[in-house]
């Protein structure tokens, strides 16, 4: 099942979510959690919903709910859920489309090197 990018944009612009997601940065200190796991410091770049919003919306407020990622681990999420393999960040959910810095789907670009 795949979502259009403008499925949930009225979450995303509540300020009840700008809030909780400024939390989870604050509570990351603004850092990939994925990435610090395995000992590396990477900036978050997008708050990640665990259990998606099109699983159950009721969690999509619960800061329990929540890791900030940075895009790379954030793509590679969702190159899994979607494909069911795990794959570098560039394959994206679909050729030619990644994640920003809001978690919006857009054109790909190509990344800085960090």
């Amino acid at each position: 099942m795949t979502r259009k990018p403008q499925e949930y944009d009225w979450f995303y612009r509540k300020p009840a979510w700008q809030k909780l997601r400024q939390m989870a940065l604050s509570r990351d200190n603004g850092l990939c959690v994925r990435c610090f796991k395995q000992n590396k410091i990477k900036k978050a770049d997008v708050v990640h919903h665990i259990v998606y919003l099109t699983d159950d919306i009721q969690k999509g407020l619960d800061i329990n709910n929540l890791e900030c990622l940075c895009h790379a681990c954030h793509n590679e999420e969702h190159d899994e859920r979607w494909t069911g393999k795990k794959s570098k960040w560039k394959k994206n959910m679909r050729k030619g489309l990644m994640f920003d810095d809001d978690g919006n789907i857009v054109e790909e670009q190509e990344m800085p090197e960090s």
